[in-house]
């Protein structure tokens, strides 16, 4: 439904979501460092995706609250 070029533009999407963090002054945190999408339906994150994410979100709002 999404088209075979998804994928790869959703991967760029990061960029522009950093760049108007930037201009805004607020916290970003790039998902796509962190996990992929699972291989099942190339969208979804799998359990170890979750886990991940999860892990590195915790970690950002300690950073920012200090």
């Amino acid at each position: 439904e999404m088209g075979e070029e998804a994928p790869e533009k959703s991967r760029g999407f990061s960029r522009f979501y950093k760049a108007l963090a930037e201009e805004y002054g607020t916290h970003f945190l790039d998902a796509a460092e962190i996990c992929e999408a699972s291989p099942l339906d190339g969208l979804h994150l799998d359990a170890e995706g979750h886990k991940a994410l999860s892990y590195a979100v915790c970690v950002k709002v300690r950073e920012i609250l200090g």
